[in-house]
């Protein structure tokens, strides 16, 4: 392994690892890397190995009929994949595909099995991924029951600043592979009104819209617009 860490955000997974877990763990699977629109891993896939990014975005999406995808979620660099799968010994419950080019190690399930039998708190860590993103998924629903329209693209948005992390001395960078129509998706609402509601977030000085990414300028503002 190389000396220099890389800094995973606090959030991810491997952010909460302990240096010498961390290394093992990338230590235990082989790199991949995943060209853009290429897929992860497969709704219905009955593999159980897990991955972990590197660096790239990823989207989680979720097929409610057929010919039809929804975005659920965005992953990017320091986020494991794959965990419900290797807990439940069920099939993928939905698609990951590469946003970005995405580099990543594919850790095959047994390899997990010894690395959480080898650091007892990674288990921990592991746990507290699976409630972290349910109780997310949980508190989206709630929001989306009482929010306006405008009000869920705001919280929207600053869910995926959070995503991207911010870039010094500019805001949150929200780059063109995620789209108006991701976030239509991901805020359960149409385009049109995802792109009426930029306008006036842009008027209110929250964002600025650039001609291939979205600058948020700060996503606790936008926590606290109503439209």
């Amino acid at each position: 392994m190389p000396e220099d860490r890389p800094v995973w955000p606090d959030r991810s997974f491997l952010g909460s690892l302990e240096r010498t877990a961390e290394q093992d763990l990338l230590r235990a699977g082989r790199e991949r890397v995943f060209r853009r629109g290429e897929t992860i891993l497969d709704h219905g896939d009955d593999s159980r190995h897990l991955v972990l990014l590197l660096s790239g975005l990823a989207k989680v999406v979720g097929s409610a009929a057929p010919g039809y995808e929804s975005v659920l979620a965005l992953r990017a660099g320091g986020d494991l994949l794959g965990e419900m799968a290797f807990l439940t010994g069920m099939p993928r419950s939905a698609r990951v595909a590469a946003a970005t080019a995405v580099r990543a190690r594919v850790v095959p399930a047994d390899a997990f099995t010894r690395f959480l039998a080898a650091h007892p708190t990674a288990a921990t860590a592991v746990a507290e991924t699976v409630t972290h993103r349910l109780r997310a998924a949980n508190e989206r629903r709630a929001e989306f029951g009482a929010l306006t329209a405008p009000a869920r693209i705001a919280h929207t948005l600053a869910d995926v600043a959070d995503v991207y992390g911010p870039t010094p001395g500019t805001g949150w960078v929200v780059g063109p592979e995620c789209t108006q129509a991701d976030l239509a998706s991901l805020a359960s609402v149409s385009v049109r009104t995802v792109e009426k509601v930029l306008r006036v977030l842009e008027e209110r000085g929250l964002v600025e819209r650039r001609r291939r990414a979205l600058v948020v300028k700060d996503p606790r503002s936008l926590r606290g617009a109503q439209g």
